[in-house]
């Protein structure tokens, strides 16, 4: 008996499940000893070895969720046009919702249509800021309000005003806004580009809409973005335009 006792002590391999388990039980256990031990640099190269490709898989993984999630959303609604606004701060959420109901009168929308309105998209927080990028890139957003220094690192995804010589008709120079983009010329080289792609908001309709005394009064902005949308459908683009102008600068004899 004491022999197979003996025999039943040396039968399990170095390599048997019940050590592995244990050994790598003790690694995560130096893992989290390790990590706790290391400084500011060090465990700043430990992120970026171990930890930042899984969490930017992670990113990417939860931004096509959202996008597959997003669109589905939208056909489900029948969104046809969206009205962002960059931060509560800004506009008088009524108000605003006011002209978003003129605007599907404008569009003449079927019956399950509608305009969207999302007020404090990217100023409520960084997932707020994400969430507005992400959308943007999609080109599920239409218009955008938001100050000049919101929008100009992403001035490059809006649309020519100066473009069209009606636009500019409807425009006057005093509301224009010009903003300028990094871009490519000929040579493929780098270069940059000033457009009018913005109308001060205080000469639209939705000037109403800034709170009194509102220190953003001055420095907010409408912008239009160059989606698929516009291409098929620029008599949206082209109304919206004509009514985001034509209450406030020409019939208010500004």
């Amino acid at each position: 008996m004491a022999q197979n006792i003996e025999n039943k002590k040396t039968t399990l391999s170095d390599d048997a499940s019940i050590y592995q388990k244990k050994e790598e039980r003790d690694s995560s256990e130096s893992v989290k000893n390790n990590w706790s031990n290391l400084k500011g640099k060090e465990k700043l190269k430990y992120f970026k070895d171990y930890l930042l490709i899984p969490i930017l898989i992670g990113i990417v993984v939860i931004i096509a969720v959202f996008f597959f999630v997003r669109s589905m959303f939208r056909d489900q609604q029948h969104i046809q046009y969206t009205v962002a606004v960059m931060s509560t701060k800004y506009l008088e959420a009524d108000k605003v919702q006011e002209h978003i109901d003129e605007l599907e009168k404008v569009f003449e929308l079927e019956k399950n249509d509608r305009v969207e309105l999302e007020i404090g998209l990217g100023k409520t927080a960084n997932a707020g800021m994400a969430e507005f990028m992400t959308e943007l890139m999609a080109g599920t957003l239409d218009v955008i309000i938001g100050t000049e220094k919101d929008l100009e690192d992403v001035s490059g995804h809006f649309i020519g005003l100066d473009e069209v010589d009606e636009v500019l008709e409807l425009v006057p120079e005093e509301a224009r806004v010009s903003m300028t983009y990094d871009t490519k010329d000929s040579d493929g080289k780098d270069s940059a580009e000033t457009v009018m792609c913005g109308i001060k908001l205080k000469y639209t309709v939705f000037a109403d809409c800034i709170p009194e005394g509102s220190r953003y009064a001055d420095s907010l902005v409408l912008v239009f973005v160059r989606t698929n949308q516009h291409k098929g459908e620029l008599s949206k683009y082209w109304r919206s335009i004509q009514y985001v102008m034509g209450k406030s600068y020409y019939e208010s004899g500004s």
